[in-house]
């Protein structure tokens, strides 16, 4: 669990706030030359390449509570890929 804490956690939240920078980069230019275009599937994006990262990446955060390595595996790459899209709404939504 130690193990956890000290590499695993924090790379994950580096790759999501990697991935939202990402995103908003490519997401910038859209606005700008189309600004009336919804871009809802935005999160998906996001998703999806905050698993990539965390798979090929090698993070696993579940590894201590999950015994089949695969799964936990699966279960880092939709928290980091989802973490990614959940920092998006956090962020770019008005408060």
């Amino acid at each position: 669990m130690n193990e956890l804490l000290t590499s695993s956690l924090p790379m994950a939240i580096l790759l999501s706030v990697a991935v939202k920078a990402v995103v908003d980069y490519l997401k910038q230019p859209i606005k700008q030359q189309f600004p009336e275009v919804n871009l809802w599937w935005v999160v998906y994006i996001s998703f999806a390449l905050g698993a990539a990262c965390s798979w090929f990446g090698g993070v696993d955060i579940f590894s201590a509570v999950v015994a089949d390595p695969t799964l936990s595996k699966i279960l880092t790459a939709a928290t980091v890929g989802g973490g990614a899209s959940l920092i998006h709404d956090i962020f770019d939504k008005p408060h």
